[in-house]
């Protein structure tokens, strides 16, 4: 972000690791495609992410296959809610769609999604996996070319600097000045010695700010 706004939001990506947790964590993401008529349309998918790939299933004579036939390029968002991540995180791939009938992928992919979504419950992974067994079934596979995502504890940290500047006595910053100290590294330190910048539940920026500057300078 700018100091005084959020037009520019692209350094808040999701670090690498983080990224796959979301993804190894999470069972659920909106499957986006084209319509005919160039509407955009998404619906809540389960999935599985294997080698760099994401896997659903569908049977066939869906709707969105025929719009898949005419175009494969596709889109998928995972959200961190549910996850161990907490709130506000998120990723939105743009991939291709392969389409895959095969036995073999049928084979690991149908008890690989049951476990996904009904973790430790063999009779019923079984059961499952008995029924998503059916003639026009496939397993759709996107992979992604371009990722966007974005990490709101990233973006936190920065919100409160940027505030804490507008908040700071000016007599504050003239003495930090006085004395060679960088105002923003040790706005920067203080947030995070005070754990401003890590999740905790929502107080929202502004009563952040209030609460660490009444702690560092009270009245």
């Amino acid at each position: 972000m700018t100091s005084d706004n959020y037009e520019d939001v692209r350094s808040y990506t999701m670090d690498d690791d983080v990224l796959q947790r979301l993804l190894g964590e999470q069972t659920e993401l909106n499957f986006m495609w084209s319509t005919r008529d160039h509407w955009a349309v998404g619906v809540f998918m389960s999935f599985v992410w294997r080698d760099g790939s994401f896997w659903v299933t569908l049977s066939s004579q869906r709707p969105r296959m025929r719009a898949i036939e005419r175009d494969p390029r596709v889109s998928v968002a995972v959200s961190s809610v549910g996850t161990s991540l907490g709130r506000q995180k998120s990723a939105t791939a743009k991939g291709r769609v392969r389409i895959h009938d095969d036995e073999d992928t049928k084979a690991w992919f149908y008890p690989a999604l049951a476990e996904r979504v009904m973790p430790g419950i063999a009779p019923v992974q079984r059961a499952f996996v008995a029924l998503l067994d059916s003639e026009r079934r496939v397993v759709l596979e996107v992979v992604p070319e371009k990722w966007i995502t974005f990490d709101v504890s990233k973006m936190k940290a920065d919100t409160a600097i940027a505030m804490a500047k507008v908040a700071i006595p000016e007599d504050v910053t003239r003495v930090a000045e006085q004395f060679g100290i960088d105002t923003e590294q040790l706005i920067r330190g203080t947030i995070n010695i005070m754990g401003m910048d890590k999740p905790r539940p929502f107080r929202g920026p502004g009563k952040m700010v209030s609460d660490a500057l009444r702690r560092i300078w009270p009245t």
